[in-house]
């Protein structure tokens, strides 16, 4: 049957209907419906995998990179403990990824919080660390001749004179010398080069030339006692320790004391700051005597028995060894200079445009700011350069120790014009 012309009207209107909802439909799935479908899927795979990381972490901990980048921006410390972590963030900082993973990462079957707990609980005293940090300091000592306080059981000049006369009062030295702390030499197969990490330290030696009078006894166990120091040995538990005195020549070593020293039960004379003998000058061979030794007793055993009385004269050379103060203190206290420099700065310009000072006050703090407009182009522009290079770190050090005492002069007079002001306003 043949449509009428009404009802072709209506189908070609259902049909425009039909088509226009059809192709809204597909332009909003398009839009809206696909896009969202595609979010939901990458938010969901993001959130398996934020889930998946969370259940690493609390099984195994951060890997190695996800831990440095948070010590990088400061999370894992709040501000007050960063301060007082500076050696453990350097610590932290050069851990490498072998003995992060070995050591810290858990691969065991328990949870890391009580992985770290039974750690934790392991190494919670630290008596023995204290002990070996000890013994440690007292053969190699920090020592600056700049700053002595840096760092715990540093050596001070002090210290170490006296410690070489508690040798010479212990083995009869009679010295003809005065005892001074005049060079410092590195130490070339230990320097550190730039890319070595903060935590190193050069190691220098301090060289003293000495004519001495000594009895032949004195001399023998003075140089056993030279050949034995810092001798270590690995005890029953794997500690590292101070060997002791076992040769029955030198069996008076082992209530020996040196001359100021206290002697406990585990006194150790041995355990003293290490130093070696770069040369040594006798004129006559040592044994005096024609006749034949004992050849049941030692060549020493002889000597100490038959010739102690005798004098002997000696030119000799000695290198006491000390190590510097690690790279990272050292930085820390050239940028502490530099801020406290900039300040210090900042405060005089501040000063100079207070319009109540005297003319001699203005002066004054006009001849300041100019020397320290050039010691910024000088001298701290230099400084941050060796921290950004980390190159003549050291000498940057004695720069700032030179130039510390200038500051604080600077500082007592700025003080002095800003207290005349205070009371002046009052």
């Amino acid at each position: 049957m043949k449509r009428t012309k009404r009802e072709q009207n209506s189908i070609i209107i259902y049909f425009s209907i039909y088509l226009i909802f059809t192709l809204g439909l597909i332009y909003f799935s398009a839009s809206y419906i696909f896009p969202n479908i595609k979010e939901i899927e990458g938010l969901k795979t993001s959130v398996l995998d934020t889930y998946s990381n969370i259940n690493r972490v609390k099984k195994e901990w951060l890997n190695l990179k996800e831990f440095q980048d948070k010590l990088s921006t400061g999370l894992v410390y709040t501000p007050e403990e960063w301060k007082d972590n500076l050696y453990m963030n350097e610590i932290l900082k050069s851990i490498d990824e072998k003995f992060y993973n070995d050591n810290i990462k858990n691969i065991s079957e328990e949870d890391f919080n009580s992985h770290i707990k039974s750690i934790s609980d392991k190494y919670s005293d630290m008596t023995s660390f204290d002990k070996k940090e000890q013994i440690i300091s007292n053969i190699l000592p920090v020592y600056s001749e700049y700053v002595s306080d840096l760092w715990p059981n540093s050596l001070s000049d002090y210290k170490f004179i006296n410690y070489i006369e508690s040798i010479a009062e212990t083995f009869s030295l009679d010295l003809n010398n005065s005892i001074w702390i005049t060079e410092l030499k590195v130490l070339d197969d230990y320097s550190i080069w730039v890319g070595d990490t903060s935590l190193q330290t050069n190691i220098f030696y301090i060289p003293l030339l000495f004519e001495v009078s000594w009895n032949k006894e004195s001399i023998i166990d003075f140089l056993h006692f030279v050949d034995n120091l810092w001798r270590l040995e690995i005890d029953k538990e794997n500690n590292v320790v101070v060997k002791t005195e076992t040769n029955k020549d030198f069996s008076n070593f082992k209530n020996l004391v040196l001359k100021w020293q206290s002697k406990d039960e585990k006194y150790n004379i041995f355990n003293n700051q290490i130093f070696d003998i770069e040369y040594i000058e006798i004129g006559d061979y040592i044994d005096s005597s024609f006749d034949l030794k004992d050849t049941e007793s030692s060549f020493v055993n002889y000597l100490k028995n038959s010739q102690w009385k005798e004098m002997y004269s000696a030119k000799i050379q000695l290198r006491f060894y000390v190590k510097w103060i690690p790279v990272f203190k050292i930085e820390k206290y050239i940028k502490d200079f530099v801020w406290d420099f900039t300040k210090f700065r900042w405060e005089v310009w501040k000063a100079m445009w207070n319009t109540n000072l005297s003319s001699w006050d203005r002066q004054k703090l006009t001849e300041i700011n100019s020397v320290l407009t050039q010691l910024q182009w000088v001298v701290i522009v230099a400084i941050q350069k060796s921290l950004s290079t980390k190159e003549n770190i050291e000498e940057s050090y004695k720069q700032v120790n030179t130039y510390k005492t200038v500051l604080e002069e600077y500082k007592e007079t700025l003080e002095q014009i800003n207290n005349k002001l205070w009371n002046t306003a009052k």
